[in-house]
Formats: C-alpha cells, sequence, structure tokens
C-alpha cells in the first residue's frame, strides 16, 4: 500500500511539471538552477503561473491552482519560447503547435483556408458556417481577407483527430476535457480539433464557433493573452452568445495586419489636441524618516518593474537593484548587471511582458529586451518619429503584451514592444488618463490585477486604485514596502 501511494504520489508530481513546461513556465531559460525539477524552479514556475492567470501567489499548489490545472484549455503554450523557430520546414523538422516568436505573421492580407476532415458531433454544413463566421470575426476587425478552397493547398489547414493525430506523441490529445484543440503559428496555421471533445453550435458545451475563433488567433500570429476578458486567453470560458472581441485582442491582430480597410486610421494627438491637463494638486508629503534608517530606503527609484514570480524589483542608484516581496518585504540588495546581463545603466523605465516571458527596459530611444534568466535577447530603435515620443520616457506599464504605457514628464503614449513603434494617437495627459498622479513620476508598476503604484522622490508613493481609477493613498514607499527594513 504504502508503495502504491508513492508511485500516484510521484505520478501527480511529474503531471505538474509537465504541465507547467507544456505551457512555457517553466524551461531552460529559468532563472534559478539548471534542475528544471528544483524546488527553486518549481516554486517560481507556479508563481508565474499564478500571477499570469490571476489567481493569488502562493507558490505552492493550491486549490485555485488545481481548479486552473484542470480547467478546458487551449493545447499551445501561455509563455513564449525563447529561440528561433525559423530554421524550421512543414516537411523536414516539424514544429509542435507553439507559440512561434514575437510578431510572427502572414506576408499577406489574403489568407486561405480548408477543412480537410469533420467532426461526428457537428453536421458538416455546421462547422463551415461557424469556420466561415470564426475568421470573419477577425476579418471584421483587421486588414484580413479569408478565402475557403475546395482542394490544393491552403495556409490554414483545418482538421478533427483524436489522441496521436501526427503531430507527434507530444501533442497528442487527451480524450474528453482539459485540452480541447491548438495550432500552428505562421507559416504553418494547421488548426487541429478534439474529436473526443462534446462538440456543439450556440449552446452550452464546447461550443466550436468559441474555440476556433482563439485557434485562429493563434493560426494568425497572436499568442495567449494574460488578459482574463479576451478570447486570447488560455482557458475555455464557454458559450458567449452575445460574444465579440476583447480590446486586447484587437489590439493584437491590428498590430499585425492594420485596420480594416474601412476604418480610418487614428489621426496623431499632441498635447495641442487633447483636453487639457488635469491640474494635480500634490498632498502634503509624508513625515520625514527617521534618519537612523538604512540609505536606500530613500534614493530615488530609476525604474519599476513586476517579476513573474510577483517580486518588484527596483532600480536605483547608479547599477543596483532591490527585490522586494510583497509579502516578506525586502529580500535582496544586488548589482544590476549580475540580473540583467548587458542591461543599460539608469534604465529610463521597465515593464514586464507577461506572455513574452520578457522584461522591457527603456534608455533614450532604444528599446532592450530580456528573458526572464536575465539574457539580453534584442535591442532595436523606438520608430514613430521624434513627436511620437515628444518626452524622454519616465516609466512605463504593460497592461497586456501588445502595448506598453510609456510616461513621460506630463503625457502618457502606448508603444507596441513588439515592433518598438509608437502607437499613433495615443498620446494623453497623465493627469487625465490616471486621476490624482502626478507629473514628472520616477517610476511606476503593476501590483495586482487593481493596483498600481507611482514613485515620485525620495520617499512617496502614490497608490493608483484601478477600478476606483484614482489615487487612493500617498505613502512613504520605504515603509509601505519595507516595513522591517525601513520603518525603524
Amino acid at each position: 500500500m504504502r508503495r502504491l501511494f508513492s508511485t500516484v504520489l510521484l505520478r501527480i508530481f511529474f503531471t505538474k511539471l509537465l504541465y507547467l513546461r507544456r505551457y512555457g513556465y517553466l524551461d531552460d531559460h529559468m532563472p534559478g538552477t539548471r534542475n528544471l525539477a528544483s524546488a527553486e524552479n518549481r516554486k517560481y514556475a507556479l508563481q508565474f503561473f499564478q500571477n499570469f492567470n490571476k489567481i493569488p501567489i502562493t507558490g505552492v499548489y493550491d486549490d485555485a491552482t488545481a481548479n486552473l490545472f484542470g480547467k478546458e484549455r487551449c493545447g499551445c503554450p501561455d509563455v513564449m519560447p525563447q529561440k528561433n523557430e525559423a530554421a524550421f520546414s512543414k516537411k523536414k523538422n516539424p514544429p509542435t503547435p507553439v507559440q512561434f516568436n514575437l510578431g510572427t505573421k502572414w506576408n499577406k492580407n489574403q489568407v486561405t483556408w480548408r477543412l480537410n476532415s469533420f467532426s461526428r458531433k457537428i453536421s458538416n454544413n455546421n462547422v463551415r458556417v461557424e469556420t466561415r463566421r470564426a475568421f470573419d470575426l477577425w476579418s471584421k476587425n483587421a486588414n484580413l481577407q479569408f478565402t475557403e478552397l475546395q482542394s490544393g493547398d491552403a495556409d490554414i489547414d483545418i482538421d478533427f483527430g483524436r489522441r496521436e493525430h501526427g503531430d507527434g506523441a507530444g501533442n497528442a490529445f487527451d480524450g474528453p476535457g482539459r485540452v480541447l484543440a491548438h495550432a500552428f503559428f505562421p507559416p504553418f496555421g494547421d488548426t487541429h480539433f478534439d474529436e473526443d471533445e462534446g462538440w456543439v453550435v450556440n449552446r452550452t458545451g464546447v461550443d466550436y464557433f468559441t474555440v476556433a475563433a482563439h485557434e485562429f488567433g493563434h493560426a494568425l500570429g497572436l499568442g495567449h493573452s494574460e488578459i482574463r476578458e479576451a478570447l486570447m486567453a488560455p482557458f475555455y470560458t464557454g458559450y458567449n452568445p452575445n460574444f465579440e472581441l476583447n480590446s486586447d485582442d484587437i489590439a493584437g491582430i491590428q498590430a499585425l495586419y492594420g485596420a480594416p480597410r474601412n476604418q480610418p486610421r487614428p489621426r496623431p494627438t499632441t498635447p495641442r489636441t487633447t483636453m487639457p491637463p488635469v491640474v494635480v494638486t500634490e498632498p502634503p508629503p509624508p513625515r520625514p524618516p527617521p534618519t537612523n534608517r538604512p540609505t536606500f530606503c530613500d534614493i530615488p527609484y530609476n525604474a519599476a518593474v513586476r517579476d513573474f514570480n510577483g517580486d518588484l524589483l527596483v532600480f536605483m542608484g547608479r547599477a543596483y537593484m532591490l527585490r522586494i516581496n510583497p509579502n516578506r518585504g525586502l529580500v535582496a540588495r544586488m548589482s544590476q548587471r549580475t540580473v540583467f546581463q548587458r542591461s543599460p545603466i539608469r534604465p529610463d523605465a521597465a515593464t514586464e511582458v507577461m506572455s513574452g516571458s520578457r522584461i522591457v527596459m527603456m534608455k533614450g530611444r532604444l528599446l532592450y529586451h530580456f528573458s526572464r534568466s536575465g539574457r539580453r535577447i534584442s535591442r532595436k530603435w523606438i520608430s514613430g518619429g521624434g513627436a511620437t515620443m515628444p518626452e524622454q520616457a519616465r516609466a512605463a506599464l504593460s497592461f497586456s503584451s501588445n502595448d506598453i504605457s510609456v510616461f513621460g514628464a506630463s503625457q502618457v503614449w502606448k508603444l507596441n514592444p513588439n515592433t518598438g513603434r509608437v502607437i499613433s494617437g495615443s498620446h494623453r495627459y497623465i493627469g487625465n488618463e490616471f486621476p490624482g498622479v502626478p507629473n514628472r513620476i520616477d517610476a511606476a508598476v503593476i501590483r495586482d490585477d487593481t493596483t498600481i503604484l507611482f514613485f515620485k522622490g525620495r520617499s512617496r508613493m502614490h497608490v493608483f486604485d484601478r477600478r476606483q481609477n484614482r489615487v487612493v493613498r500617498t505613502v512613504d514607499k520605504g515603509n509601505e514596502l519595507m516595513d522591517s527594513t525601513c520603518n525603524v
């Protein structure tokens, strides 16, 4: 009996590891030890999964985590693999149905599709009608047109299959529940549905239209979204008779293919054409901090970012950082370049891109991408013309993987982290978009699903509630984030 119990526990252990590895949370680019199964890496991967999916970050396999592990979902990873897929070909060394590099897309706007097989659960006509409707959802919101082929080679081949269906044992379907479908990114596009699911049309069950629309998003080049309301979120949310694409889905597909031809391009807005800024009267400063507390409690922050496990990383001074855990306070002080190799000294701004598993830094008009292990992946110039960066960047926030909000002295604008291009027409005044937040902030970071922290000066931190859309508290940052260290 004891041996059987040990075998069951071992199987559960490896099932968790396989899940985290399959969906991109546990890979060869972990920031910890090279042993992927180590306790350190398992905890980090669980924290990353919890952070991405907006559940409490505990680092343990709790009830909320177990519930998501067992939920129906797409078979593609949530986190972008950090490897070059360009060497793959469809006939030699074919890829698995995973996300490819950021920005992968068809090099055309006319895309063809073909139904190679059908489901026994839905009539052939219903499959065809719902497939067209799913493609129409994307063409309505982007410069895309889709054509069905009855024969010949199509860009997107659509099939229903069971268990191991030609993609290799590692990508086999798993029977009813859990993985519903998966798709390949361009230039492959193949989309496969698990025939063991209880497929239905326009009613409660596994709605074919909803799943197909999600998978076609992958076949067009979109990854998974950390926005729970988005179609491209990894978990199946059920049939919705009034379904429309989320703004994050639309931002992603238009970043790849542009807006529909009949939709006018937004005009660039500058301070002369936006509403006058709200004048923010700053509250009196908090009480002067004690003189005997550590010096780093009162050094202004250059930039701040939320690590994938939920910790805060703050850049300060010339080249050092603090790691702050929301529950335990200060965890470590360290050199910036021991964490982020070849990173810019005193970055102007930094933020995280969740589904890309990347940290993005800005310095002047340069954009740097780093892997979660701190390896520098790329450096590119920010494009869009001088008027699109009217002020030097001072902070950055990433609410989704499709755009970054960049804060200057008085304005905030959006930047596509994948292309490095400023989004036309996105310029606004900070006081109008974030009521109560003063101009000339030093850094900002998203603490959780409802709270943003804005830092200014030696000790001031403005706590912004996203639901109330206002600053709810102004506090001493050292006391709030590192109480036991700074509140002496």
